[in-house]
C-alpha cells in the first residue's frame, strides 16, 4: 500500500529533525543528483519581509490572464501543505505530491536535509515535471518563487532567475539574519544575480543604501520605486496610474485590500512591464484584469457569517511590527474599536506588535498556537493589559472565536499576530459557512 502524503511528510520530519539551518549545500547536492531540474525553468524570485505572497498573487493572476502555465511555490501554508505548491492557480493534489516525494525518498533514503529543503526540491521537480508534461500545450511556462527565510542562504537561492523582486524589508528573524536593518537587507539582497534585473518597492534610506551597494557589487540594474517607477491613485474610485517611462498604464483597484497593496501591485507591474519589453506576450488588458482579480488568503481577508449579519471578521497575516503597522493604518479608517483574536510566537517582538494595535482594541482574546515556539495565552494577555486593554486567555482558537463572536454582535473581529492562528480560524470560518 502506497504511503499517504501525510505519512511521507512525517517521515521526512522524523528522518531529518533539523531545526532551521540556513545553507545551500544540502539542497544543491540533491538537485545536482537530479540533473538540476530548476535550471530549465524561467523563474521570478521574490524576497522581503512582508508582502511577498501578495506580490506573487498579483503576478500569478496577470500571467494566468495572459495564458501562461504558472507554477508557484510559497511558504508557510495556512491550512494544508498543498497550498505551498500551486500550478495554474490551484493547489497541487495529494496524489501528485505523494508520488514525487516518494520518488525522492526512495532515491535518497539517507540524505539529511531540513523539512523546507525537501519541500523546495520537491517544488523544482514538480514544476519541471509539469512543464515537460505540458510542453505541447502551446503556452509558455513560468515559475514564481518565494524565499523562505532571508535570501542569500535560503534553500530557494539555487536558481538563475529571469527577474528578482524585493518587497518591504524590515525587522524579522534577527536570530538568523542579523541584528541591524542593514544586515537583514544584505541577506535579502543575496538573491541578486549578475545581469538579472531587480525591482524593489520603496525602502527606508538605510535599506535602500544597502540594496544599491549590493546591486553594484553583483553587477545588476536595480529599479527602485520612486525613482524608476511609481504610481498615483484616483482616490474616489481606487483606480491608479502606473508610470515607468513607458506610456502611463491605467489600472483598476487591486483585488487585495489595503493601501499598502498599491506598492505590492506596482512592483509586480514593474516586473511585468520589463517582460513586455522582452517581447513576452503580456497585454495591458491582462494586467488590468489580473490586478483586479488577485486573491491571497489572510491578507485583510473578509468573512461575513450568516448568523452574524452586522459583524465583519478580518483575517490578516500580520506577525511582525511592519505587518502590524500596516494593519493599524488600515484599522484607522474602520469605524469604532475592534475585537482582536491574537497569537504570537515567543521569538517575535510582541511588545512592539501590541503597542501598534492596542489603540484600536476594544477587547482581546489570546490563544497559544505554533507548538513549542508559541507564547502562552496568559502571557500574551499581559502584553495587552499593559495598554489597559481587556484581554481574555482562551484554551484554543475555536474557543477564542466563539467568545469573540459572543462579545461582538456588531462591528469587527480582527484575527492577527500569527499565520498559524489565521489558518486555524480560517478553517473554523469556512466550516461555519459550510465550505
Amino acid at each position: 500500500m502506497e504511503a499517504s502524503l501525510e505519512e511521507l511528510l512525517q517521515h521526512i520530519s522524523r528522518q531529518t529533525p533539523l531545526p532551521v539551518q540556513l545553507g545551500l549545500q544540502r539542497v544543491t547536492a540533491l538537485l545536482d543528483a537530479l540533473g538540476q531540474p530548476q535550471k530549465n525553468l524561467p523563474i521570478i524570485h521574490v524576497a522581503g519581509t512582508n508582502g511577498k505572497g501578495s506580490v506573487l498573487a498579483f503576478l500569478e493572476a496577470v500571467l494566468l490572464e495572459a495564458g501562461f502555465r504558472v507554477g508557484m511555490y510559497t511558504s508557510p501554508h495556512l491550512q494544508c501543505l498543498n497550498e505551498r505548491f500551486r500550478w495554474q492557480g490551484q493547489a497541487v493534489d495529494d496524489a501528485t505530491l505523494s508520488r514525487l516525494l516518494a520518488m525522492l525518498l526512495q532515491r535518497f533514503p539517507e540524505h539529511r536535509a531540513t523539512f523546507f529543503e525537501w519541500l523546495t526540491v520537491l517544488a523544482f521537480v514538480l514544476f519541471h515535471t509539469q512543464g515537460a508534461a505540458e510542453q505541447d500545450a502551446g503556452h509558455p511556462a513560468i515559475v514564481l518563487l518565494e524565499t523562505g527565510l532571508g535570501g542569500r542562504l535560503d534553500a530557494t537561492n539555487v536558481v538563475e532567475p529571469i527577474l528578482t523582486l524585493l518587497t518591504r524589508i524590515d525587522w524579522d528573524h534577527t536570530d538568523y539574519l542579523g541584528t541591524s536593518l542593514a544586515a537583514i537587507a544584505r541577506e535579502k539582497a543575496g538573491i541578486f544575480k549578475k545581469g538579472v534585473l531587480a525591482c524593489t518597492v520603496r525602502q527606508t534610506e538605510e535599506v535602500q543604501e544597502v540594496l544599491a551597494q549590493e546591486a553594484r557589487r553583483v553587477g545588476l540594474y536595480l529599479r527602485v520605486q520612486g525613482q524608476d517607477f511609481d504610481h498615483s491613485r484616483v482616490v474616489s474610485s481606487g483606480e491608479w496610474l502606473f508610470r515607468d517611462g513607458w506610456p502611463v498604464l491605467h489600472l483598476p483597484a487591486p483585488g487585495l485590500p489595503g493601501l499598502h497593496q498599491y506598492d505590492n501591485a506596482a512592483v509586480a507591474v514593474a516586473a511585468l512591464r520589463h517582460l513586455q519589453r522582452q517581447q513576452w506576450p503580456i497585454a495591458d488588458q491582462d494586467m488590468q484584469r489580473g490586478i483586479a482579480k488577485a486573491h491571497w488568503p489572510a491578507r485583510l481577508e473578509r468573512f461575513c457569517l450568516p448568523d452574524h449579519p452586522a459583524l465583519t471578521i478580518l483575517l490578516d497575516g500580520a506577525h511582525n511590527p511592519s505587518g502590524c503597522q500596516v494593519l493599524a493604518e488600515y484599522l484607522a479608517v474602520v469605524p469604532g474599536r475592534v475585537t482582536f483574536l491574537f497569537a504570537a510566537l515567543r521569538d517575535k517582538p510582541i511588545a512592539a506588535m501590541v503597542a501598534l494595535l492596542a489603540p484600536h482594541a476594544e477587547r482581546v482574546f489570546t490563544v497559544a498556537v505554533g507548538g513549542e515556539r508559541a507564547l502562552s495565552a496568559p502571557e500574551l494577555a499581559l502584553f495587552w493589559q499593559e495598554h489597559a486593554c481587556p484581554a481574555t486567555p482562551c484554551a484554543d482558537p475555536e474557543e477564542a472565536l466563539q467568545q469573540a463572536l459572543a462579545a461582538t454582535p456588531v462591528g469587527y473581529i480582527v484575527v492577527c499576530g500569527s499565520l498559524y492562528l489565521a489558518g486555524q480560524i480560517r478553517g473554523c470560518l469556512l466550516r461555519c459557512m459550510g465550505k
